[in-house]
């Protein structure tokens, strides 16, 4: 998926700082938008999660 210039400069910017793929970057923004909007449950901050970011640690 191609965006407008504007767009895909702050998405390079967005995987530079979070150190993620494209792929990566664009799965997290539609998560969360997605999840503030209501559309998916938001997740329990309790809970482990598994994320782009980390995965979840044993404790």
């Amino acid at each position: 998926m191609i965006f407008n210039e504007d767009i895909e400069a702050a998405l390079a910017a967005a995987c530079g700082e979070l150190e993620m793929t494209r792929q990566e970057a664009i799965r997290l923004i539609i998560r969360e938008w997605l999840e503030q909007y209501r559309f998916l449950p938001g997740h329990d901050l309790q809970a482990p999660v598994r994320t782009a970011l980390a995965e979840p640690r044993e404790e």
